[in-house]
């Protein structure tokens, strides 16, 4: 459990990195999620390479010898395309890279990514009420 967000994919993603490492990330990630892999994680030599992930193959053709995690959100955060986790999950089950999906538009009650081969996945609470209140 985290504070934000922000926190949680912080954390989730800098506990699977070293320098000299890779993420591929979907287009488009929320906002701090965007500004970590570009601002944040260069400084410690690590490098991410964005994709449409609505297309499976993106995730093989992107991955490197040193990508260590694929980041989804899904659906994302900001034009609501979904973001394949099980294209993604795939891709890193048959690779041996770290999958985080950040779950929190679709929460648990629409979508699971672990069932997906998703490695961790990453829930608002907020939007997990909200979607609780519509049902």
């Amino acid at each position: 459990m985290f504070n934000s967000g922000a926190s949680a994919i912080f954390a989730s993603v800098f506990a699977n990195v070293a320098s000299g490492d890779h993420i591929v990330s979907v287009n488009k990630p929320y906002g701090w999620a965007q500004k970590m892999f570009d601002r944040v994680l260069p400084r410690f030599g690590v490098t991410t390479t964005y994709i449409d992930g609505t297309n499976i193959a993106n995730f093989e053709r992107a991955v490197l010898p040193n990508t260590k995690v694929i980041y989804l959100e899904s659906p994302n955060s900001w034009d609501f395309c979904p973001s394949g986790p099980s294209g993604g999950g795939r891709t890193g089950k048959a690779e041996d890279i770290v999958t985080i999906c950040d779950n929190s538009f679709c929460t648990p009650l629409f979508q699971k990514p672990l069932s997906m081969g998703i490695d961790m996945v990453l829930q608002s609470a907020a939007n997990t009420s909200a979607a609780i209140a519509t049902l």
